[in-house]
């Protein structure tokens, strides 16, 4: 058994056993309770759950960036392919008003 008293001045009394988990109770957190009980297996079970919750929120955030990525794809071959068409549209006035020249020039 371990008594300490914390830089917030709450004592703390630490329990642990060689076979048991160890146990933090902390006297007088909470007023009219003798104190609040952590357990080992409870911190480790909060950490198994604090670990699988940010795994679920980086499966997400990937899920949401390859979706914003697949439309980024799609709105940049939309503009790939209005800016070809203009070009296209914009030399092909071009061949024509060259070809009138020409047909001009040998009448």
């Amino acid at each position: 058994m371990q008594v300490s008293a914390g830089a917030d001045g709450i004592q703390k009394l630490l329990v642990c056993s060689r076979f048991e988990s160890c146990s933090l109770f902390l006297p007088g957190l909470y007023p009219g309770k003798p104190g609040h009980q952590f357990t080992l297996a409870n911190t480790l079970l909060d950490s198994q759950a604090a670990e699988q919750e940010a795994q679920r929120i980086v499966l997400e955030a990937r899920r949401v960036k390859q979706e914003r990525l697949r439309e980024a794809k799609t709105e940049a071959e939309k503009e790939i392919a209005a800016y070809r068409a203009e070009r296209e549209g914009l030399y092909q006035k071009k061949v024509s008003e060259v070809s009138m020249r020409c047909i001009m020039m040998v009448q």
